[in-house]
């Protein structure tokens, strides 16, 4: 075979070959299908959790073992508490030993009865059939008393109690439930079921805490999860305007929003210059360089943190005056620098680092054909150019006007029809 021949083999071999797909997007991709695994899983749970754990062996994603499920109940946020009850409360031998381990991973030292009840229920909700918080309670129990040597004679009381404790909550703030219990009838009827004759005032105050705060035996999420929706709904409302204005003006959610990621940010910037501490090269802060096949990967991530960055931007920009960021750009500069620069120079680095930030932001979600977030950038920036209106402009504006024009210059987006309608 002549050498010119073996070239031309090579190189049609060479073309067969498949590429090599591009690490990162390989481990983008494989973690969006375990995640989109686990959503069904969860799904799936929700309705049977039978199926739910069924889904879950058959994808790989856990073995059928003990530990496995007690994990996946405690650590997927996404499950309902209320079956996670009834799946726990199940007769069935291998659930039985689900509902121990559970259990036995929480921790109830030194809480009361009542607490550590209401923190039970803060886990899942208790399912209906008797049977089933029969056999909660008396792993809870138990459990409790374990944890707690000196706080019942037996732990036949402390499952008593705690049945009280449930079946007291429930006539205290059902609305269905037209007959209230008194304190003495619960100490009395409470009284009667126990050994330990001494613990009347400790009923008693058991009573009082329950009558003043509810135990929230359904399945809705925690209160932290509550303001994490009402943070959403903000960025939803800010969302809806961009879409249905075409030039985006800023309102009441959108400004409270930006208001709370920037009190979110300043609490984080406290510890830059910590982190810089600890970075003793180049190399410990080096960031991957993105491919352009990354961009698939690249366009979910951007619209996770571009909001929260047009907020930083726009809200330094608004106050480049702003005496934290300055106060930590001094310390870093002092920290890298013999040469303290004055505040006036730091409020002019603070200007720019946030014009390159709309710089890159807007070339970014162009990149990504993300015309929204592209479009959301290029109208916040061109409210900092005061063009069109009658204030009296300073260096800043200046250089934003400057900044927008050259966004329109090399990106060839919309931004000059923009600035010829101001």
């Amino acid at each position: 075979m002549t050498a010119q021949t073996r070239s031309e083999t090579d190189k049609k071999d060479s073309t067969l070959e498949p590429a090599v797909p591009n690490k990162f997007s390989k481990k983008y991709e494989d973690k969006k299908k375990l995640q989109q695994l686990l959503d069904n899983a969860a799904v799936k749970f929700n309705s049977d959790p039978k199926e739910g754990l069924q889904y879950m062996y058959e994808n790989g994603l856990m073995e059928e073992k003990v530990d496995d499920v007690v994990k996946f109940l405690k650590e997927t946020v996404s499950l309902n508490k209320a079956q996670i009850g009834e799946y726990l409360g199940n007769e069935k031998p291998f659930a039985i030993k689900v509902m121990h381990q559970y259990i036995e991973s929480l921790n109830f030292e030194n809480l009361e009865l009542d607490e550590a009840v209401r923190k039970l229920c803060s886990y899942f909700k208790l399912p209906g059939e008797g049977q089933k918080i029969d056999r909660i309670m008396q792993k809870f129990a138990e459990r409790y008393c374990l944890q707690n040597e000196n706080a019942f004679r037996q732990a036949d009381d402390a499952y008593i109690l705690a049945y009280s404790i449930i079946m007291l909550n429930v006539n205290l703030h059902n609305p269905n439930v037209k007959s209230r219990m008194t304190k003495e009838q619960f100490v009395k009827n409470t009284m009667l079921a126990i050994t330990d004759t001494s613990l009347s005032t400790r009923i008693e105050l058991t009573y009082d805490r329950i009558a003043a705060n509810e135990i929230v035996l359904n399945d809705s999420n925690n209160k932290s999860i509550s303001c994490a929706n009402d943070s959403f709904s903000n960025t939803f409302s800010f969302l809806n305007g961009i879409y249905n204005q075409h030039y985006y003006q800023p309102g009441h959610d959108y400004l409270q929003q930006r208001k709370k990621i920037i009190t979110t940010i300043q609490d984080e910037v406290t510890n830059v210059n910590s982190s810089v501490k600890h970075i003793k090269n180049r190399k410990d802060n080096m960031f991957y360089e993105p491919q352009p096949d990354d961009a698939e990967a690249l366009q979910p991530m951007f619209s996770i943190c571009w909001l929260a960055s047009l907020a930083t931007f726009s809200t330094l920009l608004e106050d480049s005056q702003a005496s934290v960021f300055l106060n930590q750009l001094q310390s870093l500069a002092t920290g890298h620098s013999k040469d303290v620069l004055s505040m006036k120079a730091l409020s002019e680095q603070l200007v720019t680092l946030c014009l390159n930030g709309y710089r890159y932001g807007i070339k970014l979600a162009s990149h990504l054909s993300m015309d929204v977030e592209a479009e959301s950038y290029v109208n916040s920036l061109a409210g900092f150019t005061l063009l069109g209106t009658e204030k009296l402009m300073d260096q800043r504006n200046i250089e934003a006007i400057k900044t927008l024009i050259e966004i329109a210059k090399f990106n060839n987006m919309c931004t000059y029809t923009y600035i010829l309608n101001l």
